[in-house]
């Protein structure tokens, strides 16, 4: 689609999801329910690294030019349809987000609750919301990130993206 000043191009499917993202300052990591897999190994390979860097900065050493990562944002859209497919996966997801701060974005949509009917899907969208103030953490995933209950808007996110990366190039 194109947007009046913007323009994106999707590109695949391709064989090996994972093996161009470092080549970016930001990345957008997209995955559906088990497709998450290629993921979990690129978000547990930024945390190693980071892990590795920083302990290496804090001996009073150099980190090699093949540690560093060219990374300035990564963003992180993981869509499933039930509650259970996030638990195996958000601790390795909450200590990146402790090592990365805001460079690193966290979307996160459970898929079905908006099949429940408006009023049950509001309600328990309003609890989960209250929920969410009160401890500061999604009682459905654990993350400092609130759980979005719907598809994404591909349009609306793509255009955010675009006109946060105007002139760079986003993988």
């Amino acid at each position: 689609f194109s947007l009046p000043s913007h323009q994106l191009q999707v590109d695949g499917p391709h064989g090996a999801p994972a093996q161009d993202w470092s080549q970016y300052q930001s990345a957008v990591l997209i995955s559906a329910g088990i497709g998450v897999t290629p993921f979990a190994s690129i978000i547990k390979h930024i945390h190693i690294r980071m892990q590795q860097s920083r302990a290496l900065e804090q001996a009073g050493l150099r980190v090699p030019s093949s540690l560093a990562l060219n990374l300035k944002k990564v963003y992180f859209f993981w869509i499933c349809r039930t509650q259970e497919s996030f638990k195996w996966f958000t601790e390795i997801i909450a200590q990146t987000k402790e090592q990365m701060g805001d460079r690193f974005e966290i979307h996160v949509y459970l898929s079905t609750v908006s099949a429940l009917g408006d009023v049950t899907a509001g309600m328990t969208h309003m609890g989960l919301h209250a929920y969410f103030q009160q401890h500061h953490q999604d009682a459905i995933t654990g993350l400092d990130t609130l759980t979005n209950y719907d598809r994404p808007q591909w349009r609306a996110v793509f255009a955010k993206l675009a006109s946060q990366h105007e002139d760079e190039k986003v993988g």
